[in-house]
């Protein structure tokens, strides 16, 4: 079909540039915040937080459901986004922009739900990203997110434990590089 890429195609073309002597792999492809911060981290949070398998940790808030979708229901996005999000118990099924709202809405959503130190680190990430996604940035601002993606990254080993570290942990570390 005309103007179709197939990923196999791209996936090749990878394997071709990283066999270049002269390619960076390291900044020689761009960072996809989409998958990486709101498919990746944003979910595993969430994960984490309501999964019955994590039901015994200090971070579990999987009992408070009902609560949590109260406020997401009354909760209005701005008029900028794609789309609305659905109630939490959809999240499997929610596409890639409603993960995206669901990071930047989720430190308001989850206040008093959160126990407070999850909800601090949560903030972190988010102002990283919410940074990171302006069509505006100043350099400040680029060092501020890297400083905040770091703090949030060590917070998932002190607080989660080092099993939570996963491949999106450590690529949003490149969010700000």
């Amino acid at each position: 079909m005309p103007g179709t890429i197939c990923l196999s195609f791209w996936n090749n073309v990878s394997i071709q540039l990283i066999r270049l002597p002269q390619f960076d792999a390291v900044h020689g492809f761009t960072y996809d915040y989409m998958h990486s911060a709101f498919l990746g981290v944003s979910k595993s949070l969430m994960k984490w937080w309501l999964e019955s398998q994590y039901h015994e940790q200090p971070f579990y808030i999987g009992r408070q459901v009902k609560r949590i979708n109260e406020n997401l229901m009354d909760f209005r996005v701005p008029y900028c986004y794609d789309r609305t999000i659905r109630c939490i118990e959809l999240r499997k099924n929610w596409k890639a922009s409603e993960w995206r709202t669901w990071t930047f809405i989720s430190p308001v959503v989850l206040k008093n739900i959160l126990p407070v130190v999850y909800l601090e680190h949560l903030n972190k990430f988010v102002e990283a990203i919410m940074i990171l996604s302006s069509s505006c940035i100043h350099v400040s601002e680029v060092e501020r997110s890297n400083k905040l993606l770091h703090e949030f990254k060590a917070g998932i080993e002190a607080l989660y434990g080092p099993e939570f570290c996963s491949d999106n942990c450590h690529i949003i570390l490149h969010a700000a590089a």
